[in-house]
């Protein structure tokens, strides 16, 4: 039987709610369909993200259908997990860092050739082949996603691990990594 991480307590309650994922550092995803663990006794909540590594996966995946130019928190997301540095990416855009720096801050827009890029080397590092790659960014905006929505319901199958994002009774929080 499961208890509460706080308390100790048994009287657990299980839901399924849409999570809005800022722990990502993004503002434009939603997890549908999300597991949460909440303790009647303490009030201590758990949002669960099944098959973590797969969905973080779709979320770059995702990012890059989007319709729009990317957000500068957006943007610097798919930098990270390319495993850039701000100056990095700049030297590679032909930028300044600033410029790099005051895209991601959100006070100046990202350029649309940028953007691009960024898709492009997200896409190459996600395993796409580039007349795959040729063929989703030629078909944007139109063809594009106006948010990131993935159905935590609809997941892989299989074996997999879960991080558990805890939260403790205001902004502390923490993840728990379980099999």
């Amino acid at each position: 039987m499961e208890h509460c991480i706080i308390c100790g307590s048994a009287h657990l309650e299980r839901e399924r709610v849409t999570h809005h994922a800022t722990e990502f550092g993004v503002g434009s995803v939603y997890f549908l369909n999300t597991p949460v663990i909440r303790c009647r006794d303490c009030g201590d909540e758990a949002v669960a993200i099944p098959h973590y590594r797969r969905v973080a996966r779709q979320i770059r995946d995702r990012l890059c259908a989007l319709n729009r130019v990317l957000k500068g928190d957006e943007f610097a997301l798919l930098r990270r997990e390319l495993g850039l540095t701000g100056t990095e990416l700049a030297r590679r855009l032909g930028v300044h860092a600033v410029t790099v720096s005051r895209w991601e801050q959100g006070h100046s827009p990202v350029s649309q050739s940028a953007d691009r890029l960024l898709r492009s080397w997200t896409l190459a590092a996600l395993g796409y082949a580039w007349p795959e790659m040729d063929r989703l960014l030629g078909s944007l905006p139109e063809g594009g996603i106006d948010t990131v929505e993935i159905d935590l319901a609809t997941g892989p199958d299989g074996e997999w691990w879960m991080e558990t994002h805890y939260r403790f009774g205001g902004t502390n929080t923490a993840w728990k990594m379980v099999r």
